[in-house]
């Protein structure tokens, strides 16, 4: 194995200290890859154990919690020990913000981010070379493990317009792109047909290995080309990310673009877990993170809030990050080509669950569901608002009229999964606006702005 990774995977990085540091980083991965589970395990915990000790020597809000909770570093010695750690939360995470970075301050480079998550509050972090070379160094182990090689010719659906003016345009990022052979277009602009055409000629004149990006905006355009019959040739594999990728998603993907691989990450958190071409899994990238199930709260599609450590970032440790993502466990099982462990699913965001009257819970994908889409074919788009306690309104977009059939499909439907808990309004609108980010939302509850 580690030869087949080595023979495709060899990335030219530029001489720079930044590059260098995620060569090494990938170069360990391929190696731990080729060992087997039991060297991960053991290199996992090492990691585990010098994170732990860092934190508690190094910052004021790991000791602290630590010593409240009376809890020595030495009591953690895997990832099954860090369960004694209280995870740390988004709300911990910006108002303790100062109490979690380690002010020794050795590292040669820092990176600040932010994240706007679920609510639109937004949640700063930093980075520092070692957690930020490990990070990239996991995200194109991921992407190799759907079929990347170094050199492939892709275009990056993403951004919003601050991106675009003010990170696109540097000469720093021109430079990457043109070194990776990476072209972009703004997500933000597919919201009128003259946008599509514009994408799908340049698509064809192109002729690009891959696309990636936001979920929803390559469905968008997976649905104008099914819309009006065209399907792309020469796409090796399509790879999504930001949003969660449903059946209905993936299938009209394939069926007009490529083979679709989905990514799982964060900004805090870089390089979580990727689909790959060996299972139909997401392989997490172990040596990188440790991703644990919150077993304690379950909702009715059987996914759980995870919990994820980074095992590389030093400045700011994230230990037992709970960042409002959900996932399905896999159940065990050996997979010789892919010694990592997997998610079945990454199943929503806490964003994305409805809270009932009765104190009852939905997960919005899971409620509406992707079989309930495929059912009803005129449906391009949706999202859920919550308006009141009691009351939600479901907005669609259709590519043309609901039929009286499908009419009384989504209300049968509807109506037997929400079983009087909460009412609801079903409205269809011209289109569906992308949050700030750039990013479309499938839930706003307004009963929490």
């Amino acid at each position: 194995m580690r030869n087949f990774f080595i023979k495709n995977i060899a990335f030219p990085f530029v001489d720079y200290s930044k590059n260098q540091m995620v060569r090494r980083y990938l170069d360990i991965y391929l190696k731990l890859l080729e060992k087997g589970p039991k060297d991960i395990v053991d290199y996992q915990n090492k990691k585990i154990q010098d994170l732990v000790n860092h934190a508690y020597n190094n910052t004021k809000f790991y000791n602290e919690l630590f010593n409240s909770n009376k809890i020595k570093p030495s009591d953690i010695q895997s990832k099954e020990d860090l369960q004694r750690i209280p995870p740390l939360t988004r709300e911990v995470l910006q108002t303790r913000y100062d109490d979690l970075i380690d002010k020794k301050n050795i590292y040669k480079k820092i990176y600040k981010g932010s994240s706007s998550g679920s609510t639109g509050q937004a949640v700063f972090y930093l980075h520092d070379e070692f957690g930020s070379s490990a990070g990239i160094a996991a995200h194109y182990l991921g992407w190799h493990l759907a079929g990347y090689r170094f050199g492939d010719k892709g275009l990056h659906i993403w951004g919003n317009p601050a991106v675009v003016k003010n990170v696109w345009n540097k000469p720093s990022s021109k430079l990457k792109s043109w070194m990776f052979n990476h072209f972009k277009f703004p997500a933000y602009r597919l919201t009128e047909e003259s946008s599509f055409d514009e994408l799908v000629d340049l698509l064809v004149k192109k002729k690009f290995d891959f696309i990636d990006g936001y979920t929803n905006a390559i469905f968008l355009l997976a649905d104008y080309l099914d819309k009006n019959n065209i399907t792309l040739k020469g796409i090796k594999y399509v790879l999504t990310t930001a949003e969660n990728l449903h059946d209905y998603q993936k299938e009209l993907i394939e069926k007009r673009i490529g083979p679709v691989f989905d990514e799982f990450g964060c900004g805090e958190i870089m390089g979580i877990a990727y689909q790959n071409k060996f299972n139909n899994q997401y392989a997490i990238i172990d040596p990188h993170v440790a991703v644990e199930f919150e077993t304690m709260t379950k909702t009715d599609d059987g996914s759980h809030p995870l919990i994820i450590t980074d095992l590389d970032n030093r400045i700011m440790p994230l230990i037992r990050y709970k960042n409002g993502d959900m996932g399905t466990q896999s159940p065990h099982f050996e997979d010789t080509n892919l010694p990592l462990s997997t998610m079945t699913t990454v199943s929503g965001r806490t964003s994305d669950i409805i809270e009932l009257p009765n104190g009852g819970r939905l997960v919005v994908p899971s409620f509406f569901g992707s079989v309930l889409l495929k059912e009803i074919t005129s449906i391009r788009q949706y999202q859920i608002e919550k308006v009141a306690s009691d009351k939600l309104i479901i907005k669609l977009v259709v590519k043309e009229q609901l039929s009286t059939k499908d009419e009384l499909t989504l209300k049968n439907a509807l109506d037997e999964y929400l079983a009087g808990q909460i009412s609801y309004e079903i409205k269809v609108v011209d289109y569906i606006a992308v949050s700030p980010n750039g990013k479309f939302k499938l839930l706003i509850d307004k009963t929490k702005l």
